[in-house]
């Protein structure tokens, strides 16, 4: 059967974005789990009134990994009002494979977002495996004429034929 190149691309497309949806949504659970950990320095609080005793706090903050290189990040999220947000040191985990990626430890749930590109990318990939690529194959658009063979000749002739047309034979149907 033939593959339908548009179906491939498709499959292909759906596989590789859901793919890249679940890396990306998996990597701040697996930071959370594997990281190792680290103090980090905080470079700048703010806080922005949500209203009923609610902020939401962004904090910037960089690390230093155990090879000495340094690296930045932020965290953001909601909550009351904490006076020990502003307290210069907080501890955050980081990838030793990625150090760059870092998880805020101070107040940590995982992130929403992450939830939703887990469950995309899953939807994704089952989706891409599971279409078709084949192509349904059509019937020829030309009759297909059945004939019978000559008892004389052997030639093959019409259905409908009374006379062999390479003989001259009469041919005789039985019912």
């Amino acid at each position: 059967m033939k593959r339908s190149f548009f179906k491939t691309m498709l499959k292909t497309a759906l596989i590789t974005f859901g793919l890249l949806l679940l890396i990306a949504g998996l990597l701040n659970p697996a930071t959370f789990l594997f990281g190792l950990e680290t103090t980090a320095v905080c470079d700048n609080v703010a806080f922005t009134p949500l209203g009923n005793e609610t902020y939401l706090t962004e904090i910037d903050y960089h690390y230093y990994t155990s090879t000495g290189s340094e690296y930045s990040g932020s965290a953001s999220f909601k909550g009351p009002d904490d006076p020990t947000i502003s307290m210069t040191l907080h501890p955050v985990k980081y990838l030793p494979f990625l150090p760059f990626v870092s998880a805020f430890l101070t107040n940590y749930s995982i992130p929403l977002l992450s939830i939703i590109f887990i469950a995309s990318g899953i939807i994704l990939v089952a989706s891409g495996i599971f279409i078709k690529t084949f192509k349904k194959e059509v019937p020829s658009s030309i009759p297909v004429k059945v004939g019978y063979i000559c008892p004389s000749c052997e030639c093959e002739i019409d259905k409908d034929s009374i006379f062999c047309n390479y003989c001259g034979q009469k041919i005789i149907m039985k019912g």
